[in-house]
């Protein structure tokens, strides 16, 4: 599979983007900041659990913000169809 097609494939997917630098590796585990690119957030983490830990947080709450828009989407799509409706069509 080529990189473009990598890519127009992932666009269809809910999905966002990390970047993971790793400062230190101390007790057979990780340390450094997790930048989470879509979000605009930035936190440090001192051990791979809490890195992963991070990024559930963060997945969760882009899906609470999705179903809101999509709620509000849905709201506006209904209201949309029973103004049709009512009004004739011309």
């Amino acid at each position: 599979m080529q990189p473009e097609n990598i890519i127009k494939n992932t666009s269809k997917i809910n999905s966002t983007c990390f970047l993971i630098r790793i400062q230190f590796q101390q007790n057979n585990t990780w340390q450094g900041m997790i930048y989470w690119l879509d979000g605009q957030e930035k936190k440090p983490f001192k051990s791979y659990l809490e890195a992963t830990m991070l990024i559930s947080e963060a997945m969760e709450k882009l899906n609470k913000e999705r179903e809101i828009t999509n709620k509000a989407f849905n709201l506006w799509v209904d209201k949309q169809k029973k103004t049709e409706k009512i009004l004739p069509s011309e």
